[in-house]
């Protein structure tokens, strides 16, 4: 009646794919996150406490900004594998 079938999914890797790296630099850009920094005649001298703790805000916002794209990478492979199920779900019910 029923023939041993599985689904299997994507294979998750924790290293960047290049598509969600293209996809990651194009969002930046476009919300204006990936200025060029500007030049700054003072390269020795040491930065001064606020523009450091700016600086750690922007290390951290870039963090967040990666996690974020990773879940919804992965929230868009799920959605894929779950739309792959119910198709062989209806397609093993017609049988």
């Amino acid at each position: 009646m029923y023939s041993h079938w599985s689904i299997t999914g994507p294979v998750i890797t924790r290293g960047e794919s290049p598509k969600r790296k293209v996809n990651n630099l194009e969002t930046r850009e476009k919300l204006g996150l990936n200025q060029l920094p500007k030049p700054d005649s003072r390269t020795n001298e040491p930065l001064p406490e606020s523009a450091d703790a700016y600086q750690k805000i922007e290390m951290e916002k870039a963090k967040q900004d990666d996690g974020l794209a990773d879940l919804s990478d992965l929230l868009g492979e799920l959605k894929n594998m779950a739309i792959d199920m119910g198709t062989e779900i209806e397609r093993i019910t017609k049988e």
